[in-house]
């Protein structure tokens, strides 16, 4: 059993009090066994008090096993403000322990935190055994004279709703547990005594002679004793009045001695004048205050009898202390106090001040009854000790622990946390300082958690194979070979082998004699292999892990830029690789949205290597004053062209202003043309110096330096190093806001820009991608900016990302979180999910057939959820219909409560404006989130139905609080992504493509015709533009060009429809085009409607101006493999280039725009066959086949996070 100890109490003000004894000798017995792993839990928030707990609990377990919760500051419920921060700083700690890998969580004392930051908080769906020891619930007796103040009573009664959170109780006795019974609502099965003992090594009957502390207090007589916190409950004020009310010859032998702190001085004042009012000298009532427990033993053994008579106890430690010293012991007969003493015989009732006196008398005047009592007392000290509350806690907690099922390790993540307290407290209604320190505090927690992590892992005679290039100025080779030196240095035996995409390559002999610790790396490879490896991990391109055969395959600190990915190489990441870890947060996001379900976490990329970069001296630029600085190979996606731009739009020749280049020559590199294009068009284009080739790091150092500011307006970045580079040069950042680089770039460190979604236009062929195409207005006016910053604000900015790369982006934090990877992703197991689907269904609905093509193609398990109340087609229908389609009440609710819910892991919603009430839809995601299902949304429109009367039901804005709390949020097309951006929704979204049906085989090639057929598809609605078609098609016809035409257009169940349909008959008549003209108007299944597409030489979507994100319809015209025809909306932007594209929507421009296309594919011009071709990659990747797996890898890689 592994058992994380929380001590805050060893911190907080309990430390000097009982229940910090308790704490603190529960934590050493438990220390003492071999039987279970002990860990400490402490909370960095406590900063004056953490290194003296940290020093005890690391002398009893060691350094290792001692976390610390990176507390948020100024949390004490007392203060008002303090109210969010305490709530982040909860939630944080929830989501701290939820990434730990520990059986079960006591808390020693959870009732803290009124005055001071102790914290404690457990997430509901937590798979670890929360456990807490109560010591009493004595406010629950007198709740106004305990808790009147109603801040303290909101306080004690929230401590006491997290105490009955916990799955264990454990009481310290018996009077305690009946407390719990009494007052919680803990099942009786799990809370168990376990009582208290005490400090044998302080509390005993030998110990060194008291005689110079009694004087120094005052004590010249014989006398009675009581300590305790000096209060109503301790029950002075009786004991002072039966001490008084013994025989005067007995009373005035002895000395009354009180040892206790006085909350309230007035309170020691009071007793005293009590005691002279009851003719007690002043002298004979002695009250030393608090005292040290070496001399409160001394007091205990010296003196003739403790009385402890207290109405109330959760145990009474100070009873059992004083009789373990041998002394004479009596108490109250009141809740726990019995179990303590142990025999009636030195018990009082502490209401009755006479029958304390004449059992005090009695032990005072008669020896035998004296020594009889200080026997009592030794052998009753001798049956309590803290082993043996250790043997009891244990053996609850193990039987706990057995009936639950076993822990699985979880992979620390700051991201993931944050999602876990987003679901918790609404972020945005909180202050932005609290949710900045709140990000400190994840951040440090997930070091904190990945350090345990790496460090607990054995890795001694355990070898890490890394693979790939390492011997060049390659990115990639220097990532691997700074990785396998950190790992070295972290414990790792690192073996180092040289290979590329392509295949292995012999690395440069020069470069391993430069670099014997490489050297014996890449020779310690030559005589291993994978398979006798404990780990093998690559970094290479292109990707290559089909032939990986160690333990566990790993790709290390991948990359990625945009936001697509090629499906070949998902498929080859999720059957080959055991795990993977990425470059940034961004690419971690990329991986996910296209379907890699291996378990993968961010590793990051390590900068420190070049602070041992000395910058050649020699080197220098020849430029003006102020100098941008941009470096990069001047890809597309590099922004080059927005930068000569806004640099062009900041600046003329005339200002003392260089922007600096360094770049390589490659094919996609054109800045040389583009410059020259605008140097051209303005004259007075500011100046620019292009350094092209390769120059040595000491060069590129010193070209940093020499510089002021560097611009980097990437459309898409896995993460950025030359804008590390520059932040540790001392220079500030521009950049886009967006991309791997939001890893250390932000707004106090670098001026971000603002940037619009964009269609990628890379080289790697990806349709469904997009990249941030970064504002140009926007840099411009950030370069502007810049340049009239100060130096010293510059600096400033510069240091802050100094300092944040420093901190955590070491090759050391590299390695850790690397090595932690190891240790946790590959022994979680990875479970396909049971999917939950919320559609219309087996319906006269696009989104319906659409669901159930996807659901075909998905390899696991699906329930459907569909409305009760839609026309549903005849045949069998396997859904559980339970809501209804209603802007009104959609019952929604009803959803979460049926009973097959159990089983489902991942909802997917499909959304529609008509389909849901707003109100509605918010409550199930909610409910959904509060039962640990992962929630993915489709956004079939982002663009919402004119309403001002009832906008909450029908504008996104309304809806943004609910998407925020959506795992993914799906849209197919990039102006939605940009809709989305713009109300604040970019984090969980992702791009996601229609898909296309695929014929079993290809059609076979249709001859040329004199008279060609041409066919529109899709439900008949007014903005498919089917009355302009028919007009286009008699403008062919009055032009000499026969065609016929297919209108393969189904009624929709809506009145528009049926209207329509009447008019588009009307209009066939009207225009005489009856021979010409077939309209096949039911709703056919789709072999029947592809084979009516198949019968054609081109098929036409004429759309006029429309709201929706994407066209279901024109997938089917692109599934049966016959050219395409589109008109120039937006809805079609997906199939830019795999299509033809009409001139406009009228039905002139539809009439040139078919027979300008009639005429390509008669003549097969080179276009045609481009446009074939893209329109067959177009096809591979929308699949369904590929659409539904890749959802299902969506989803199975949210379950398992």
């Amino acid at each position: 059993m592994k058992l994380l100890f929380d001590l805050q109490a060893l911190q907080n003000g309990s430390r000097t009090r009982g229940i910090g004894r308790y704490v603190r000798s529960l934590f050493d017995a438990l220390a003492r066994r071999k039987d279970i792993e002990l860990y400490a839990l402490l909370n960095s928030a406590f900063a004056e008090t953490l290194d003296a707990a940290r020093d005890h609990a690391t002398a009893r377990i060691g350094a290792a096993r001692v976390l610390v919760f990176p507390g948020l500051a100024s949390t004490s419920e007392i203060e008002d403000a303090n109210l969010a921060r305490r709530q982040l700083s909860e939630a944080a700690y929830a989501a701290f322990l939820d990434q730990l890998p520990f059986d079960v969580v006591l808390n020693g004392s959870i009732v803290e935190g009124f005055t001071d930051e102790s914290i404690a908080r457990y997430s509901r769906d937590r798979d670890y055994l929360a456990a807490a020891v109560v010591h009493d619930l004595i406010p629950m007796f007198d709740l106004d004279h305990y808790l009147g103040w109603h801040k303290a009573r909101k306080w004690y009664f929230d401590r006491v709703s997290v105490v009955e959170d916990c799955d264990v109780i454990l009481t310290n006795s018996d009077s305690s547990l009946r407390e719990v019974a009494q007052f919680l609502s803990n099942p009786r099965e799990s809370c168990t005594t376990i009582s208290a003992a005490y400090d044998s090594a302080i509390f005993n009957a030998n110990g060194p002679d008291a005689t110079g502390l009694l004087k120094r207090l005052g004590i010249t007589k014989p006398f009675v004793m009581h300590t305790s916190a000096v209060e109503p409950r301790k029950n002075f004020d009786g004991l002072t009045r039966a001490f008084a009310a013994m025989p005067d010859a007995v009373r005035s032998g002895h000395q009354l001695v009180f040892v206790g702190k006085a909350n309230e001085i007035e309170r020691v004042d009071e007793l005293r004048a009590l005691a002279v009012s009851l003719g007690i000298p002043s002298a004979d009532l002695v009250m030393p205050g608090f005292v040290a427990d070496d001399d409160l033993a001394r007091l205990y053994r010296s003196a003739q009898l403790f009385v402890f008579p207290t109405f109330h106890e959760g145990f009474g430690l100070p009873a059992l202390e004083a009789m373990a010293c041998g002394c004479a012991t009596i108490g109250s007969n009141l809740t726990s106090i019995p179990e303590v003493i142990g025999n009636p015989e030195y018990l009082f009732d502490p209401h009755d001040s006479q029958s304390i006196a004449q059992l005090m008398a009695g032990l005072l005047t008669d020896p035998a009854r004296h020594e009889a009592a200080v026997r009592h007392a030794r052998s009753q000290a001798a049956t309590f000790s803290w082993d043996t509350v250790a043997d009891r806690a244990v053996a609850a907690l193990s039987a706990a622990v057995a009936r639950r099922p076993q822990r699985q390790p979880v992979v620390p993540s700051a991201r993931s946390m944050a999602g876990r307290i987003a679901g918790m407290i609404d972020l945005a209604k909180c202050p932005p300082e609290d949710v900045e320190m709140l990000a400190r505090c994840l951040a440090a927690s997930e070091d904190a958690l990945t350090t345990y992590a790496a460090v607990a892992m054995p890795k001694r005679g355990k070898t890490w194979r890394i693979e790939g290039p390492f011997d060049s100025t390659y990115s990639l080779a220097l990532v691997n070979r700074e990785t396998a030196r950190a790992m070295a240095d972290f414990g790792w035996t690192v073996a180092l082998h040289s290979t590329e995409g392509p295949g292995d390559f012999p690395p440069d002999t020069a470069f391993l004699k430069d670099n014997p610790d490489l050297a014996a790396m890449h020779q310690r490879a030559t005589k291993g292999s994978q398979k006798r490896s404990f780990a093998a991990s690559r970094l290479l391109y292109p990707p290559r892990v089909a032939d990986m055969g160690a333990p566990i395959n790993a790709l290390h600190h991948y990359a990625w830029e945009e936001s697509g990915f090629p499906h070949a190489l998902v498929d080859d990441f999720n059957a080959s690789l055991t795990m993977m870890t990425t470059l940034s947060t961004h690419v971690e996001k990329i991986m996910i949205d296209n379907g890699v379900s291996v378990p993968l976490v961010t590793s990051g990329c390590g900068v420190d290597h070049w602070d041992r970069i000395v910058p050649d001296p020699g080197y220098r630029v020849d430029a003006r004053g102020f100098r941008f600085l941009h470096v990069s190979s001047c890809f597309p996606r590099k922004g080059v062209d927005a930068l000569l731009a806004a640099y062009g739009h900041a600046f003329s020749f005339d200002d003392d202003v260089s922007l600096v280049i360094k770049t390589f020559d490659n094919p996609h590199n054109d800045l040389r043309e583009q410059l020259a294009a605008l140097q051209a068009q303005n004259p007075r284009y500011p100046h620019v110096v292009m350094i092209f080739g390769d120059i040595s790091d000491a060069q590129l150092k010193s070209l940093y330096g020499q510089c002021h500011v560097m611009v980097g307006p990437s459309f898409a970045e896995g993460y950025g190093l030359p804008f590390a580079e520059a932040m540790l040069t001392g220079i500030p950042v521009i950049t886009t806001n967006w991309g791997g680089q939001l890893d250390f770039c932000n707004a106090g460190n670098s001026w971000l820009v603002d940037y619009h979604f964009e269609r990628s236009t890379s080289h790697l062929g990806v349709w469904s991608s997009a990249w941030a195409r970064v504002d140009v207005a926007g840099l411009t006016q950030a370069m502007r900016d810049a340049r009239a910053t100060s130096p010293a604000r510059r600096a400033a900015m510069a240091a802050r990302g100094r300092e944040q790369l420093r901190a955590r982006h070491k090759w050391t934090d590299v390695a850790r979180r690397l090595s932690a990877a190891a240790a946790t992703l590959p022994a979680r197991p990875q479970r396909d999910p049971h999917i939950g689907w919320i559609s219309t269904w087996h319906s006269k609905c696009g989104i319906a057939t659409y669901s159930q093509h996807l659901i075909k193609e998905i390899p696991g398990s699906v329930t459907v959820y569909s409305p009760e109340n839609e026309a549903k087609l005849l045949g069998v229908d396997h859904s559980i219909r339970i809501w209804k389609q209603s802007k009104f009440d959609s019952n929604l609710w009803k959803i979460p409560l049926h009973a097959s819910m159990s089983q489902v892991d991942v909802v997917v919603i499909q959304f529609n404006f008509a389909f849901f009430d707003h109100a509605d839809l918010s409550e199930l995601v909610r409910a959904l989130k509060a039962m640990n299902k992962k929630v993915v949304i489709v956004l079939h429109s982002t663009v919402y139905p004119f309403n001002d009367h009832n906008p909450q039901n029908y504008h996104l804005e309304w809806l943004v609080a609910t998407l925020l709390q959506c795992d993914r949020i799906l849209v197919h097309a990039i102006k939605d992504l940009n809709r989305l951006k713009d109300i604040g929704l970019v984090e969980n979204v992702a791009l996601f493509p229609h898909g296309v049906l695929r014929r079993p085989e290809p059609p076979q090639a249709r001859s040329p015709s004199r008279c060609p057929t041409i066919a529109t598809y899709g439900f008949a609605l007014p903005h498919k533009g089917l009355p302009e078609m028919l007009e286009a098609v008699r403008l062919l016809h009055d032009r000499g060009r026969h065609v016929r035409l297919k209108m393969v257009n189904a009624e929709y169940p809506a009145e528009v429809s049926t209207a329509l349909i009447e008019q588009l008959k009307t209009k066939v008549g009207q225009l005489q085009l009856s021979q010409h003209v077939e309209m096949h108007n039911r709703f056919l299944p789709d072999d029947e409607s592809m084979a009516l597409l198949t019968d054609t030489d081109l098929v036409v979507f004429p759309y006029q101006n429309t709201d929706e994100s994407a066209s279901g319809a024109v997938r089917y015209g692109m599934a049966v493999e016959r050219p395409v025809a589109v008109t120039p909306l937006p809805i079609f932007g997906d199939l830019d280039g795999a299509t033809f594209r009409l001139p406009g929507t009228s039905a002139a421009d539809l009439a040139h725009g078919i027979a300008a296309t009639l005429d390509a594919l008669a003549a097969n011009t080179p276009d045609v066959a481009a446009i074939a071709e893209r329109a067959a990659s177009w096809r591979d990747q929308h699949d369904y086949n590929v659409v539904g797996r890749r959802l299902f890898n969506i989803c199975k890689a949210l379950a398992n996070r």
